[in-house]
């Protein structure tokens, strides 16, 4: 915009009665009536010239909306505060607002808008009176090969408003990982391109003026999503030893079984175009304690190689299924041990099976009762198939 363009006037300043424009009130026009009057008996004292040269119509260009305004007003300012136009910090008018006014005179009005641009990769927002994205960039003598105009749907700001192209300019639309194109036409602004193009926007969404290798102009319409994603962690259970001097050091017993608990974690993840651009923890909370495990160990010394007492083997069960199975395992032997060393007793034990079920030293050297008793709680805790060829062979399963 230039001021050589428009016209001004250096006249003498006189008193003048209150302005008034096309769009005034009713209480207005009165006020305009009584000034007149004024005016007629001053002009009927003066000479009736006075009138004549302090009423003017101006022309009031407001974006490009014009409006013929008559005025009493002395400069800018009047004629503003008539047509009820008020200025904004940003916005641009021209002539200044002292200027004093004449017939004909014309006044224009740019409105400012607040863009975001990406200058080299940073972020930053500018208001500017351009009317359209490019022009803004070529006003800030910018590089358009290293800015980026964006605007976000969620914004209440009227940068989404800015007209982008001139008229006749086809252009490319991204959206959805799609790539369509679409033609401008005179004042179409980026909402009017992107609905011709058939492009839900969503509130939130980013929508990209850009500008592409070839220096032509595009439009992106990037998807931003918002989620919570919920993360459940196990916290690990601690365990809780006493001793008991009636047990042997290789013993132990399990008086509470330990549970692990939980921890719940919610992130707040932002994505553009399902890629994720930020990470943000909202919560961090235990949503299940831990359960102790109590064990209970033994302190007192087994004695090295003592045999098992005499008579400490017992009777083997004569009847009834354990009967049976003590005869397939072991011939019904309670002392029996496997060639290999591995498997002992009735029931033929590994040693670790027989501690898992409380046993303590050596299957073959525990009386035939304890045997058996333990060999029942293997079976109800783990069935039949810990005897597989013998339970199968004695039909138990």
């Amino acid at each position: 915009m230039q001021e050589s363009a428009l016209e001004t006037w250096d006249g003498t300043e006189e008193a003048q009665p209150a302005p008034t424009s096309a769009g005034s009130t009713k209480r207005n026009k009165r006020t305009v009536l009584i000034a007149s009057s004024a005016a007629l008996a001053l002009a009927l004292i003066g000479g009736g010239s006075w009138a004549a040269v302090a009423h003017k119509t101006v022309s009031l260009d407001v974006d490009e909306n014009v409006q013929s305004v008559s005025t009493w007003g002395k400069n800018v300012s009047d004629v503003l505060a008539a047509a009820d136009v008020k200025l904004g910090e940003y916005d641009e008018v021209a002539p200044g607002l002292d200027t004093k006014l004449r017939e004909g005179s014309e006044i224009v009005v740019r409105r400012a808008h607040e863009i975001d641009l990406i200058v080299n990769g940073e972020t930053r927002s500018v208001w500017t009176t351009a009317a359209s994205a490019a022009d803004a960039v070529a006003q800030l003598s910018l590089d358009s090969a290293n800015v980026r105009v964006t605007a976000s749907r969620s914004s209440q700001r009227a940068d989404k408003e800015l007209p982008f192209v001139q008229e006749g300019t086809e252009l490319p639309v991204y959206h959805d990982g799609f790539i369509g194109s679409v033609v401008a036409e005179k004042g179409d602004t980026v909402d009017d391109l992107l609905e011709k193009a058939v492009v839900n926007v969503r509130d939130g969404d980013q929508i990209r003026a850009d500008i592409n290798l070839a220096g032509e102009p595009l439009l992106q319409v990037v998807r931003v999503d918002t989620t919570e994603v919920v993360d459940v962690q196990p916290i690990a259970f601690s365990t809780e030893k006493t001793t008991d001097d009636e047990m042997y050091k290789d013993e132990k017993k399990v008086t509470q079984k330990g549970v692990p608990g939980e921890r719940t974690i919610v992130n707040r993840v932002v994505t553009e175009d399902l890629q994720p651009v930020s990470i943000e923890q909202i919560s961090n909370t235990v949503t299940k304690e831990p359960v102790v495990e109590k064990v209970t160990v033994g302190t007192k010394d087994r004695p090295a190689g003592a045999p098992a007492p005499a008579g400490a083997q017992g009777a083997a069960p004569s009847t009834g299924v354990w009967a049976a199975l003590a005869k397939c395992e072991s011939g019904g032997n309670p002392s029996v041990v496997s060639r290999n060393g591995l498997y002992h007793g009735l029931y033929q034990f590994s040693v670790g099976t027989w501690r898992s079920v409380g046993g303590s030293g050596l299957p073959s050297q525990a009386s035939a009762e304890e045997q058996t008793q333990r060999a029942q709680a293997l079976q109800a805790r783990s069935g039949w198939g810990q005897w597989p060829a013998c339970s199968r062979k004695l039909g138990l399963r």
